[in-house]
């Protein structure tokens, strides 16, 4: 028996989360000695879970936020001529692991949320063989989604951190305990 089991067996009992899921009790002096017994890759992973799953939160808000200021983001788009389906614009709200210290929300998945995140001038187009003659196709007021979104969630995420790595960190001990 190894020693991440013989300490998973000593915290059991305190690690819990609550009933309603809004608390979680963490003793960080044992939950950095699980950190150190890991390995340099196990670390890394719990590290990059932990900033994935606080990623996530400003993911789900973003969302939200864009489903109730632009219309018609729940909609897959499609071209019968062509029968191809575009993704929904909401679809287009990524987080991306690029390092184990680094997590990364960016909305350029959906060439169009920048668009709406900042919006556009006023804009117009000359008509082929009229002279002289425009044709305005207006222009998009910005909708800020995803800076609402940061500006909402940023505390949050970074008072859940300590918790969601003290998770990733019993869930790498626990998967060590059961081999």
């Amino acid at each position: 028996m190894g020693a991440h089991a013989e300490r998973m067996r000593a915290m059991e009992g305190r690690h819990r989360v609550s009933a309603g899921g809004s608390g979680f009790e963490v003793d960080p002096t044992e939950v950095l000695e699980l950190f150190k017994d890991l390995t340099g890759k196990e670390q890394d992973k719990a590290t990059r879970d932990a900033l994935k799953a606080g990623a996530r939160i400003l993911q789900k808000k973003t969302r939200l936020l864009l489903r109730s200021r632009v219309n018609g983001t729940n909609k897959r788009h499609h071209n019968p001529k062509t029968g191809k389906t575009w993704k929904t614009m909401q679809s287009g709200v990524k987080v991306v692991a690029k390092s184990p210290q680094e997590v990364k929300v960016h909305i350029m998945g959906e060439f169009r949320l920048k668009w709406y995140e900042m919006g556009t001038e006023r804009r117009q187009w000359k008509r082929k063989g009229k002279k002289g003659q425009t044709v305005k196709t207006g222009d998009i007021k910005p909708k800020h989604f995803f800076k609402d979104a940061k500006d909402a969630t940023e505390r949050q995420i970074f008072d859940s951190m300590d918790s969601l790595i003290s998770q990733s960190i019993d869930k790498i001990a626990r998967r060590h305990a059961s081999r």
